[in-house]
């Protein structure tokens, strides 16, 4: 956990008002890696979210994740954006679709969804879970998803139905001194890649209302 407590420090430094982590905050869901985690993650100086990772629902880790975090699934409004924070991990979980549809369709802002798996990942999610997914991600309420999980960093653009550009954004892990920083500014996000405290902006994509 050394990387992520340099993160932590790096983060700190700078004028983030918010932070997520999006999941494998441990390798075997040990509740020694989750205290450690934990210890780590308080030090932040502003409000931080965890996303459930396949890594964290091994055995009892989803009951400690909980404990811990609270509910597996939940969402916030801050700064103009509905930020849902959803459990996509269908080998541990069964996903709870009708919830992540109606947070969606309930939405006055514009939605950025966090998760661990992304919308395609057949280690971690059926074919049934990623079609149900991509069916959410489709919907002109959401802007952008941002996720984990292959633990690198990749942007991908997808045309909806509608034929609004939706932002797919991959953040790489932390283990090795990776983190993201996103700016938003109206409908504007960019994105710095950042590899132990330096950071260069890679991605720049606007969003239609």
């Amino acid at each position: 956990y050394e990387d992520t407590k340099q993160i932590v420090n790096d983060i700190n430094r700078t004028d983030t008002l918010l932070t997520v982590h999006l999941g494998d905050i441990t390798m075997i869901s040990s509740p020694v890696e989750y205290d450690s985690f934990t210890e780590i993650i308080t030090k932040l100086n502003m409000p931080y979210f965890v996303a459930v990772g396949n890594h964290d629902a091994i055995v009892k880790g989803r009951d400690i994740y909980k404990k811990i975090f609270g509910p597996h699934n939940f969402s916030f409004e801050y700064g103009g954006i509905k930020f849902i924070v959803f459990n996509d991990i269908g080998v541990e979980y069964t996903l709870d679709f009708d919830w992540l549809n109606n947070e969606v369709d309930s939405a006055l802002l514009p939605v950025f969804i966090f998760s661990h798996a992304g919308l395609t990942s057949p280690d971690a999610q059926s074919e049934e879970d990623m079609r149900n997914y991509a069916a959410v991600i489709d919907k002109p309420q959401v802007k952008a998803l941002f996720y984990g999980h292959k633990h690198m960093f990749l942007e991908e653009y997808i045309t909806a139905t509608d034929g609004q550009q939706k932002l797919i954004q991959q953040i790489s892990t932390a283990r090795g001194g990776y983190h993201a920083v996103v700016r938003l500014n109206g409908a504007n996000i960019a994105i710095d890649y950042c590899y132990k405290g330096i950071c260069s902006e890679e991605v720049n994509f606007t969003f239609i209302y």
